[in-house]
């Protein structure tokens, strides 16, 4: 193994984050290395963080991937190719592994619009944390782009007011948190309060931790990004660094979509019909569903409800079963490990060639290049 390049760690593994962007590193390795690893030693050994400068000099590392906030940076006195996690703000010195804000805001907008909801909050950290700041502003745009007021709130600058910030809200309310992490704080408020979720706030976080989201009562939504590729990049990156090639480009994570659960799964339109129809789809998205099952489930002719469809979301009944199913069909093929013929069948489509169709005409992609891109499940 002397001859393997020697990548130092500095980053922990004990959230969902951190663990995705690690495994792309380790994925990397695995195909185009391999590499030789140093890192923080687990807490089982003795504690975290309990490497010391001179050890890492003895090691002799090539190249360095830090996340910020870890208690060594007087590694920066070894002059290493490095690629940077930043946590509060990106440093120009490295190349940085950054998020996509911008686009989480407006993902975690448009979900709760496409909710019927009319008066949005956002719960997030001061602006010193450019993501926490940038997720913030993409929402916001969204949401003024739409017609609707936004409310705010720091976490950080207003300790200990959030349950009253929560009660003097309009109902009901689409908000968005910035990360899961602050989701369990914010939904430990919503219960104090006495407020329901999402009968009166829908929530959406930010990082699809699994643990997290289906810990939490309900489970929460939230937008989910493509950590491993970008850890997967990271590495390629750093690999070409200590090869000689010039670094310094950014690494942008790709923005996935909302990953639906409890938390806002509700329907707030103001219009009753296209309430009742958007529950029915909702409620029989696992089945093979036509516009006349959805019409025969109102009290209202085709023509009235084809209307106030297109009136309402823009869109026709027809384009809202497609969307709804697959979507379904989406989620399914993200987190769990059923063969794409057995979703197909569990899903009731007519054949696996129509399913595939259907899919590629509303993700512009294949159900198999869909799973291979962002599933564990592949």
């Amino acid at each position: 193994m002397d001859d393997y390049p020697r990548i130092l760690i500095l980053m922990d593994t004990d959230r969902a984050y951190e663990r995705g962007l690690v495994r792309g590193i380790l994925k990397y390795s695995s195909l185009c290395g391999p590499f030789d690893f140093m890192r923080s030693e687990s807490q089982s050994l003795g504690g975290l963080h309990k490497l010391d400068l001179k050890k890492i000099r003895d090691w002799k590392p090539d190249a360095l991937c830090w996340r910020e906030g870890h208690a060594f940076r007087k590694v920066e006195q070894l002059g290493l190719p490095t690629i940077f996690f930043p946590v509060g703000e990106p440093d120009p010195r490295y190349s940085n592994v950054i998020t996509d804000d911008a686009d989480i805001g407006a993902r975690g907008a448009h979900h709760l619009i496409g909710r019927g909801l009319e008066h949005f909050a956002f719960c997030g950290l001061s602006d010193e944390y450019y993501w926490s700041r940038g997720r913030k502003e993409g929402f916001s745009t969204v949401v003024a782009e739409a017609g609707y007021d936004l409310q705010t709130y720091d976490m950080l600058a207003r300790p200990g007011r959030l349950e009253q910030w929560l009660r003097e809200l309009p109902k009901p309310i689409g908000l968005m948190v910035c990360t899961d992490d602050c989701s369990i704080e914010l939904f430990d408020a919503i219960r104090r309060s006495n407020l329901r979720v999402p009968e009166d706030v829908a929530v959406v976080g930010v990082g699809n931790d699994e643990i997290i989201c289906d810990f939490s009562s309900p489970p929460l939504s939230s937008v989910k990004l493509n950590l491993e590729e970008a850890g997967f990049r990271a590495a390629q990156l750093l690999d070409r660094m200590i090869r000689g090639d010039a670094g310094g480009e950014d690494i942008v994570i790709e923005t996935f979509d909302v990953i639906e659960r409890q938390s806002s799964n509700f329907i707030a339109f103001k219009d009753e019909l296209v309430a009742d129809a958007l529950r029915y789809i909702y409620n029989h998205r696992s089945e093979p569903m036509t516009v006349e099952d959805v019409v025969g489930a109102v009290p209202t002719s085709r023509r009235v409800l084809y209307r106030r469809f297109k009136q309402v979301l823009g869109r026709s009944i027809a384009k809202e079963i497609r969307i709804v199913r697959i979507n379904h069909a989406a989620q399914m093929l993200l987190q769990t490990n059923f063969s794409i013929t057995e979703i197909c069948e569990q899903l009731g489509f007519e054949s696996a060639s129509n399913f595939a169709r259907t899919f590629l005409r509303e993700k512009n992609t294949t159900p198999f290049k869909y799973r291979a891109k962002y599933s564990p499940f592949r």
